[in-house]
């Protein structure tokens, strides 16, 4: 009689390659993803960022303009390396008048409707939104300007 060896037969290798394979699959492509969502994220970060130097900024916002992030910056003590970096960065700003409202009316909570208030007041209050778009990135936010 002779003496059987203990081993792998081919089918259960092949199977085990094939398990190793797929596990690795799936986790190259959960890197592949956690990378794209990192650099998506980065971009989002960056320009909120500028959107707060936008914000902070009384000049800009309610007209369309075309401006350098470089000129939103004169207020703000920042790195030099930054300053150089968003120097030839250019913004598009678009702002459209969404409503306007006099201090002297109201809305009645009730009814839904225009109420006068006694208080005569002649500033006007003008609300709009306002998109501030760099490269491929933007976002809308909505503006209250008392005029």
């Amino acid at each position: 009689m002779s003496k059987g060896r203990k081993s792998f037969t081919l089918i259960e290798v092949i199977t085990a390659v094939m398990i190793i394979s797929i596990v690795i699959t799936a986790l190259l492509q959960m890197r592949g993803n956690s990378a794209h969502m990192y650099l998506k994220l980065k971009d989002k970060i960056a320009i909120n960022q500028y959107i707060s130097f936008f914000i902070s900024n009384p000049d800009y916002g309610f007209e369309d303009d075309s401006v350098d992030i470089y000129d939103l910056l004169e207020n703000f003590v920042i790195e030099d390396d930054l300053r150089r970096e968003l120097k030839n960065m250019k913004a598009t700003i678009e702002y459209e008048k969404l409503k306007e409202l006099g201090m002297n009316t109201g809305i009645d909570t009730d009814t839904d409707t225009d109420v006068e208030i006694d208080v005569d007041l002649e500033e006007m209050l003008e609300i709009g939104k306002t998109k501030f778009k760099i490269d491929n990135s933007s976002n809308v936010f909505l503006r209250l300007k008392v005029k």
